[in-house]
């Protein structure tokens, strides 16, 4: 999947930057239902947060969880505790304007799943024949390939995530907060493991984990001091080329 692959980065006048993916804070930030967040005053220092939800040992689930990894177990357990999640929580973005990245990290299913927000999608399979095992697609998914596609978002609004998941790519959506989700914050709070429970029966949570990844977006002054800085270089540069020559 080609849009699996596609990580939008910011435009910036005389840069050669990839595309763009703006996205405003009703499409991934939360419904008119959603609580206020006036209130919250350090957003740089915790820029995610988890509402709700029911703290789950993992060690003790039906099941193992042991999903494979992109680039290993110790990337993740160095900044994760892999061994309990907060099941049910809500994932809250209190950084206005944020950068916000997801990324397939790990899975361990043979139903072809999907995370999908924004209108964009992760899955653990590859398209191919209808009805097909395998490489081919279809029934019996966990494309180990796809471990490492992501996509981004810039200018996303403070709030509740609009995120979900699809078992067998199909059904209902398990959004931001549903029974079959599991949530993991870094000690930072920059970063977070999403893990997905599908209805193959087990309850393992490790069928996809999706890395959500926050950053700040660059104020315009910010743009402007580094243009400044970078045309002066040049100017520097051209001066002691006249001198020497």
């Amino acid at each position: 999947m080609n849009a699996l692959n596609l990580v939008f980065r910011p435009w910036l006048a005389g840069f050669a930057l990839a595309g763009t993916a703006l996205l405003s804070g009703q499409a991934l930030a939360a419904t008119a239902s959603a609580p206020s967040i006036t209130s919250i005053t350090t957003p740089l220092t915790a820029p995610l947060s988890v509402l709700g939800g029911r703290e789950t040992d993992l060690t003790h689930v039906r099941g193992t969880f042991n999903p494979t990894w992109l680039n290993g177990e110790s990337t993740y357990s160095s900044v994760f505790d892999l061994t309990e999640m907060t099941r049910g929580g809500q994932l809250l973005l209190t950084e206005a304007a944020a950068r916000v990245t997801f990324t397939l990290v790990g899975q361990e299913s043979g139903l072809n799943n999907t995370f999908t927000a924004g209108g964009l999608t992760l899955s653990n399979f590859t398209h191919g024949k209808k009805g097909g095992h395998g490489d081919k697609g279809g029934q019996g998914g966990g494309h180990l390939s796809n471990l490492g596609a992501s996509f981004s978002f810039e200018n996303v609004a403070a709030g509740l995530l609009n995120f979900g998941f699809l078992s067998n790519g199909a059904g209902a959506l398990r959004g931001n907060g549903h029974a079959a989700t599991g949530l993991m914050l870094a000690d930072d709070h920059r970063s977070a493991l999403i893990l997905f429970n599908d209805r193959s029966g087990d309850r393992d949570f490790d069928d996809m984990v999706v890395k959500l990844s926050v950053s700040p977006v660059p104020e315009p002054q910010t743009y402007a001091m580094l243009l400044g800085g970078l045309g002066l270089l040049g100017l520097m540069a051209r001066r002691r080329q006249r001198r020497g020559g």
